[in-house]
Order: structure tokens, then sequence, then C-alpha cells
């Protein structure tokens, strides 16, 4: 849809391809959702319905997801962020389990993204408590393993780690300052 280059001024346009691509979810895998998530973010679209059925689309899928994947659908849903209720929330919760347990996994790119989009989620819900307690564990869990791996993180992917981090009401200084360390020495 992105690549589409469909005039975000005509969202009804967007909502019919995306609802047509929607209703044959049984040939969608989990890259497919994945993209059509990604794309749907980049347009800036939010629609309750598309927002629902991408989520029950994309559930089943879960257990074939890539560390990209996980990565992908947790920005795109960052972006949509709706009030999670139901379907959303259920995969939202899904994504951040599979998230922490395999955030061995993610690349560099992967781990900035999720930080930015557990931070965003975090700032945008902090007035909910189960969803804010979700999004500050996977947080933690995505800046420890950016702090041990931070030595083999590229430029790009330190300042979009650092840009997420300080938008986040948890901020973690020693990742900070291990940032500063490593950029005084290269």
């Amino acid at each position: 849809l992105a690549k589409l280059d469909l005039p975000k001024q005509d969202p009804e346009q967007i909502l019919a391809v995306v609802t047509q691509v929607l209703q044959g979810n049984g040939k969608l895998n989990c890259q497919d959702v994945s993209n059509l998530a990604w794309a749907l973010a980049r347009v800036s679209l939010h629609d309750l319905f598309l927002s629902s059925k991408l989520a029950s689309t994309a559930l089943p899928l879960l257990a074939e997801s890539t560390p990209q994947h996980l990565a992908s659908l947790t920005w795109s849903l960052a972006r949509l962020s709706g009030d999670f209720m139901g379907e959303e929330k259920v995969l939202l919760n899904d994504l951040t389990t599979r998230v922490m347990l395999r955030v061995g996994e993610l690349s560099a790119a992967e781990l900035s993204a999720s930080a930015a989009a557990y931070s965003s989620l975090l700032s945008e819900h902090v007035d909910k408590p189960e969803l804010a307690a979700s999004c500050i564990a996977a947080l933690r869990a995505v800046t420890a393993e950016s702090r041990a791996r931070l030595p083999s993180f590229g430029p790009q992917a330190i300042s979009n780690l650092v840009c997420a981090l300080a938008s986040s009401a948890l901020a973690d200084a020693q990742l900070l300052e291990d940032v500063v360390q490593i950029s005084e020495h290269s």
C-alpha cells in the first residue's frame, strides 16, 4: 500500500483494497500480514474494523513468525494504536510475549524498532495499568538485550534506539551511558 502511492486523502480507496486483501485471509502468511500492517501504519490509516480484522488474521499466524515479523507487527500496532480492546489486545499481548521470549534473535534494527514501539505504546497508554506493565517488561527486555549487544550496533540502530529511549518514561541511564562510551571510541 505504501509503495502503491495511494493518496492519503482517499482512505476509502485504501480501506477497500485492504478489506479485499484480508477477505482472502486463508491465503495470507505472517509476512503478508506483517507487510500489510506496516503499510497501514506508514499511511497512518486508523480504522477500528480494519485493526480488529488485521489482529484476528495475524493471531493464528504468529506461530510461524520470524523476529522481523514480530518487530514489524509491534511497531505497526504502536503506530496504529487504538484502545487495544478485544483481538488487538490479545494480539499485542501475544506479540509482547513472543518478543520477550525471542529478544536474543532480534537484529539491531529490530531491537531499536521494538524499543520505539514499546516506548510509544507506553507513553500513549500509561493510563492502562495492564498494558503499561506489559510494555515496561518488554521495553526492559529489549533494552537489556540492546545493552549487551550495543558494540555491534551500527549508527542508524544506535540513533533509533537513543531516540526511542529519549521519548520513554523508562529511559535506561546505563544504556545511554554505554552509547556515549561506544561513540567516544568509534
